[in-house]
């Protein structure tokens, strides 16, 4: 067993880890935390919030958490350049024909119990259920179009666009002697990480999340890129890390969703260095937003939100330099330094 420094003990808060491969055991408290494929599971499932539970096991443990690769990018596909979106947009629009074809079948008259007929209602039931189980599905079949053709009337132009803000900040910590250390907070398949620059940092990574699907596709993402990378399960609003401990603390896609984004934000200022930044990116509606955007802002994007705005409103005391900037029609990027 080694024993960890890095890490403490979230129930009685004490730095007296020791770990293994199977479960890591607190030597003040006397705590276990098991282990998932080697990953410390740092939270109590008694404790944690009902919203965040159903979240976890509804959507990046159901269908979004299998299918991410594919389904994060359906999404946005509205807001998304064509070029890079229309594979998505072919799917889309044989879904379309699928349905179309189904009901065209049933109203023509054809039998029911014959087999065309049969195989049309059982996939209209299929079709049904998803949107059921699913409902930022079905706004997003009825939205896509309409948001893509008034998306292309926008006259929506960043004060300063998400890739240049990533440029410069890496730009600069480029520049620093000493070795990073990391934390992505929700990093589910560290798509994040990987495709804005953060891995071309000298840098300790560590990524958290509550998913085990969606982590378990970040640790496959990482290792297939020969880099090592520090994984754990626990929650943001209950990071089991030492305070002071990170010069870059990251959330991509997520503050927006937590039970309590209050305690969550204290969290990350709590784990970062003084002079440490903090980086925020999740939805928020830029003022021009015509009607038919706004409801597939809020059905499709904002769906499974507890706020559906960058919550300025949570951020604690002790920041310094906050710039937000509305680097698309629908998300913002916020950067802070603790003072």
């Amino acid at each position: 067993m080694i024993e960890q420094k890095k890490y403490r003990c979230s129930q009685c808060n004490q730095f007296a880890l020791l770990a293994s491969t199977t479960y890591w055991q607190c030597q003040s408290c006397k705590s276990l935390f098991r282990c998932v494929d080697g990953i410390p599971c740092f939270y109590r499932e008694q404790r944690l919030h009902q919203h965040d539970r159903k979240l976890r096991d509804g959507f990046y443990n159901g269908l979004m958490g299998l299918l991410y690769q594919f389904m994060m990018p359906l999404l946005v596909m509205p807001a998304r350049p064509m070029k890079i979106s229309w594979k998505h947009w072919l799917f889309y629009f044989f879904v379309w024909a699928v349905i179309f074809q189904a009901f065209a079948g049933l109203l023509n008259g054809e039998e029911l119990f014959a087999l065309p007929g049969l195989f049309r209602v059982l996939t209209l039931c299929v079709m049904a259920l998803l949107f059921y189980r699913h409902t930022y599905l079905f706004y997003l079949l009825l939205l896509a179009v309409p948001v893509k053709l008034t998306l292309w009337k926008s006259s929506f132009v960043p004060e300063k666009s998400f890739v240049q803000i990533h440029n410069d900040l890496l730009k600069g910590l480029k520049k620093r002697d000493e070795r990073l250390e990391i934390l992505d907070i929700s990093t589910g398949s560290c798509n994040s990480l990987i495709r804005h620059g953060w891995l071309d940092l000298h840098a300790n990574l560590t990524g958290l999340d509550l998913s085990e699907v969606m982590l378990k596709k970040g640790v496959k993402q990482i290792t297939a890129l020969n880099r090592a990378m520090d994984f754990v399960f626990a929650e943001a609003s209950d990071l089991p890390f030492a305070s002071d401990f990170f010069d870059v603390t990251l959330n991509y896609s997520a503050i927006n969703g937590y039970a309590n984004i209050r305690q969550a934000l204290v969290e990350m200022l709590r784990v970062t260095k003084k002079g440490g930044m903090i980086l925020l990116f999740d939805e928020n509606l830029y003022l021009q937003a015509t009607s038919i955007e706004r409801l597939y802002f809020k059905k499709v994007l904002a769906g499974h939100d507890t706020v559906d705005h960058c919550p300025l409103e949570f951020l604690p005391d002790g920041l310094r330099d906050l710039q937000m900037y509305q680097v698309y029609p629908f998300y913002f990027l916020l950067t802070a330094i603790k003072d």
